[in-house]
């Protein structure tokens, strides 16, 4: 069938004697649009049509990638070649053939894409999977096959061998490294980033010097995007949270403890020991007494009995860990008082739910102190 196309073609050049150049050119446009327009037309639609019947997740997968937009050029430059290979060899329309190969392998490129898309779809809505930045090892990939498929396209074009190609772009690597330099340094990043397990996608990490605090929304290999507290979105090159640290709260949750450290100032004039009847009114305080119960010495100085206090108070308060370090000490008395630090775990890690607890604390601090006669601090 084809060889007697070819002929009525040679019938029609052997007419038109010098304009069949342009003939040619007519007839490989008109039958490459026809060819398109079938494939745009029919088969995109049949293939979307296949894959919507199907319930595989990666069938699912490929559904998201442009595969059925692909399918069409990919069967343009292969029936192409099948055609032209014999029709414009020798020719001054060789340069068309040349220019199909290059189509061919940037398409297969591009499907090669649409499959690792829809592998890394796939992957991602595993259980197993779904904390692994997937994205960022797929992406990597991707980067390769697009790199490999534009040398074969230029190769091919240029009708050099790749040897050939990759010797003479060496002179040229110091310019490519200097205007790619944030996107080569977080690429690299991202590796070890992926490498390491630093990030995970839904990971609370905290960035300061860039007002960065929330969870990770997309992790790749140059991008971490994060969805900050505030509702508002930080995109960031993956290399800036290496050259300037970061904090990742991700072990905070895994532990199910979170610290709590407070600090406030007791007025060092209000330290005293208490009369008898002070101490009589503590013991019989119903908040208070459990603690004498427990303990039966103590010594008649307010700020160690308030210090005791909170110790029992934290020990016994349902939501701390008492497995955790609890420690209620004074620090190095200054202008401002005698600090007394509070540093606990509690058991959520929830953020609302910390912050109750925490508040709660010092509500109950602020409280129960004037019942031990001292004074809290604060500069009017």
């Amino acid at each position: 069938m084809i060889d007697i196309l070819f002929n009525k073609f040679y019938e029609i050049e052997n007419l038109c004697g010098p304009y069949n150049y342009l003939l040619n050119l007519a007839i490989i446009f008109v039958y490459s649009f026809v060819l398109f327009f079938v494939g745009k037309t029919l088969v995109s639609p049949s293939l979307k049509k296949i894959l919507s019947t199907r319930s595989n997740k990666w069938i699912i997968g490929l559904r998201k990638t442009p595969f059925q937009k692909v399918v069409p050029h990919l069967l343009l430059a292969a029936i192409n070649l099948i055609i032209l290979k014999h029709w414009v060899e020798g020719t001054k329309l060789q340069f068309i053939y040349i220019f199909f190969k290059a189509y061919l392998t940037i398409a297969s490129t591009y499907l090669f894409h649409c499959f690792l898309g829809a592998t890394e779809r796939f992957l991602g809505s595993l259980e197993a999977t779904k904390k692994a930045p997937v994205r960022g090892y797929f992406q990597l990939a991707s980067l390769f096959v697009f790199i490999i498929g534009s040398i074969l396209a230029i190769c091919q074009t240029m009708d050099i061998s790749p040897a050939t190609f990759l010797g003479g772009i060496g002179a040229a690597t110091a310019v490519i490294l200097l205007i790619f330099r944030d996107t080569l340094l977080s690429f690299v990043s991202g590796i070890q980033i992926s490498v390491n397990n630093l990030i995970q996608k839904g990971d609370w990490i905290q960035l300061d010097s860039h007002k960065l605090n929330g969870v990770v929304e997309e992790l790749s290999l140059n991008v971490v995007t994060v969805k900050n507290f505030d509702e508002t979105i930080t995109t960031l090159p993956t290399y800036k949270l290496l050259e300037q640290g970061f904090i990742n709260w991700r072990n905070v949750f895994s532990a199910e403890a979170r610290r709590m450290v407070k600090n406030f100032y007791i007025d060092q004039y209000s330290i005293r020991d208490l009369t008898k009847k002070e101490i009589d009114e503590l013991k019989n305080d119903p908040k208070i007494a459990p603690m004498f119960k427990v303990k039966k010495h103590f010594t008649e100085v307010n700020s160690q009995l308030f210090r005791r206090y909170l110790q029992w108070y934290v020990d016994n308060h349902p939501e701390i860990r008492s497995d955790k370090t609890m420690l209620i000490c004074y620090q190095n008395p200054d202008v401002y008082g005698m600090p007394l630090q509070i540093y606990i775990y509690s058991k959520t890690t929830a953020w609302v739910e910390f912050e109750d607890i925490q508040s709660e604390i010092m509500e109950h601090l602020v409280t129960m102190i004037p019942k031990f006669h001292l004074r809290i601090n604060q500069r009017k």
